[in-house]
């Protein structure tokens, strides 16, 4: 029995997640959370990560002597399944399941267990079929996902599609459905609207830590920086305090402000993210403090810091400092890009020439690496250019407030041309 309203951090619900994932508890556990809240979570989970029952506050004993009654007589029943998962003999799973299908009092259950063993097989057509005659009779979350999943893998992923839109028209936040729907637009490389409903998803059900990471990463590719900000700091928030929590939160946050800083123009914002994510990174250390990637980034942020206030030489020397960190963890690639990126931004183009040089020299045969080296290349506006615009768009403004339309647009072309990723310019 658990609360669902654990505090801070961790949910019930996300309780019960990891406790099954790290095998603390088995399929055979009964796992009911109490909660004051009037919905059910379950329509947040998918069917492997929903919990066996939900007593509602507050509640009398009888109330919970019957919720445990049931799901134990329900857990005695698929004592064979069980016995048969664990021997690895599929095909007896599915003869129970199937004949358990049939008694009401593990239908529900015995259904569930079905679709997803089926899905789990390989056994595409049979899926289909059997959830298509459940969607016939009702479509639910859950029924709606695993005829889709199984018509993707089918090669018939628009008939797919057109099960989700038909779900999410009946109950547009079914958020099983929405995150299906999402991933069958990533499949096919429709990137905005996956970005899109990853968002919707995110907002409605904002506990999920790798979700929100994976928001955020998105978010910094599609050049939304507040948007991965909120994200990477919800995640890190969710997390906090919690056997989840890890040093990586914390350098997703800091690497959100970094981003922030680099795409603002206004100085005094830069000030603020950076001292926000220094912050971050200070606390992630009293956590984990022999962390390298913690004291990596811990450099890269102070070097923004000293580059923004003009101490060159400072800045370098912090860069140095994440570069022997580089060397001593082996030169991972996402955090060589983050060391490039920053030393461009801090001007200091042969620190990144020279990190870039080796990350190729580790990976001569990747293009994607030479790719992602080019784009990091072209990406950052260093403190100069990012100054020069400052100017610029003061002049522009000051020509559109007396109507001089034509040197207000020449002005702001020109900001724009010191700082070709500002989506206001």
């Amino acid at each position: 029995l658990c609360d669902n309203n654990m505090g801070y951090g961790e949910t019930g619900q996300m309780f019960m997640e990891r406790m099954k994932r790290e095998g603390v508890i088995s399929a055979r556990t009964v796992f009911i959370i109490i909660s004051a809240e009037t919905y059910t979570g379950s329509i947040f989970a998918p069917v492997e990560h929903q919990p066996d029952g939900y007593i509602a506050k507050p509640f009398v004993p009888a109330t919970l002597t019957e919720k445990l009654v049931q799901q134990l007589r329900i857990k005695d029943a698929l004592e064979n399944f069980y016995i048969a998962e664990d021997e690895g003999d599929h095909d007896q799973s599915v003869r129970y399941l199937k004949a358990l299908c049939q008694k009401p009092l593990t239908k529900a259950v015995a259904q569930k267990l079905l679709g997803k063993k089926l899905l789990d097989m390989g056994e595409y057509k049979q899926a289909e079929t059997f959830f298509h005659a459940l969607n016939d009779q009702r479509l639910r979350p859950w029924t709606a996902v695993g005829e889709a999943e199984a018509l993707q893998q089918l090669g018939r992923p628009e008939e797919g599609v057109e099960i989700l839109n038909e779900l999410i028209a009946d109950n547009p936040n079914a958020i099983q459905g929405l995150d299906a729907l999402r991933k069958f637009h990533e499949a096919s490389g429709n990137e905005k609207d996956a970005y899109s409903l990853l968002k919707k998803v995110c907002k409605l059900n904002p506990t999920n830590i790798d979700r929100q990471s994976n928001l955020g990463f998105r978010a910094l590719g599609q050049h939304d920086v507040n948007t991965a900000v909120g994200a990477f700091k919800q995640a890190l928030k969710t997390a906090s305090g919690t056997p989840s929590e890890t040093p990586d939160h914390f350098v997703n946050v800091s690497l959100g402000m970094r981003k922030a800083a680099q795409s603002t123009l206004d100085e005094k914002t830069q000030s603020r993210l950076l001292e926000e994510a220094s912050f971050q990174l200070t606390q992630a250390t009293k956590v984990f403090k022999t962390d390298p990637r913690l004291r990596m980034h811990q450099s890269l942020v102070k070097s923004m810091e000293y580059a923004h206030r003009g101490y060159e030489s400072k800045a370098k020397s912090e860069l140095a400092k994440a570069m022997e960190t580089l060397r001593d963890t082996g030169l991972g690639e996402q955090d060589t890009l983050d060391f490039i990126e920053t030393a461009y931004f801090n001007k200091a183009t042969d620190i990144g020439d020279h990190a870039a040089k080796m990350l190729i020299e580790k990976f001569p045969e990747d293009k994607r690496v030479r790719d992602n080296i080019r784009k990091v290349q072209e990406g950052p506006v260093n403190y100069h250019d990012r100054a020069e615009a400052a100017k610029l768009i003061s002049l522009a403004s000051e020509h559109f407030t007396k109507k001089n339309w034509t040197e207000s647009a020449r002005f702001f072309a020109d900001a724009l041309g010191k700082a070709p990723h500002s989506v206001n310019l």
